[in-house]
């Protein structure tokens, strides 16, 4: 059986009703869970309920916790500060050895052994990316609603 194609009016319906997640619109609509979250991906609408904080953000591993300070400084775009009170110190005397430094900073210690930054630098690293995607994902829906504008044809109707 092939798939039914999505019409407008049930795209509508889907970002208008959203945030009351995949399986209540799969219901609404006599569609399949799975439909609904395709679509959802397809059309970048977000099927998160508000307040949820699950789900994963520019940065996170895969399978990977990330502390919910971290996680919170990253989606409000708050540059965390540095416990210096964490100093690594030498095992026989006991003295404090000075870490390498953040070659960004040039500041605080490296503490995301991933990205070889500290863990401000790290984050700020992060949300230019991050705003790098949603630049480019504006831009290609801009492209895209062009494109549909012009009926497919470069140079227009």
């Amino acid at each position: 059986m092939a798939p039914r194609p999505w019409s407008s009016t049930e795209l509508r319906y889907l970002r208008a009703n959203a945030t009351l997640g995949a399986e209540a619109l799969a219901v609404a609509m006599d569609r399949t869970r799975k439909s609904v979250e395709r679509a959802a991906a397809r059309f970048d609408v977000s099927l998160r309920r508000p307040g949820s904080r699950t789900g994963q953000v520019i940065g996170q591993r895969r399978g990977k916790h990330m502390p919910s300070e971290m996680r919170e400084a990253l989606l409000h775009a708050r540059r965390l500060t540095h416990d210096d009170t964490r100093r690594e110190s030498c095992p026989t005397c006991g003295r404090p050895v000075a870490p390498d430094l953040c070659p960004s900073c040039g500041l605080h210690p490296i503490r995301v052994a991933r990205s070889g930054l500290c863990l401000s630098c790290h984050l700020e690293h992060l949300r230019e990316l991050y705003a790098e995607r949603l630049a480019q994902r504006e831009l290609d829906a801009l492209r895209q609603r062009t494109h549909r504008e012009h009926g497919g044809r470069p140079g227009g109707p």
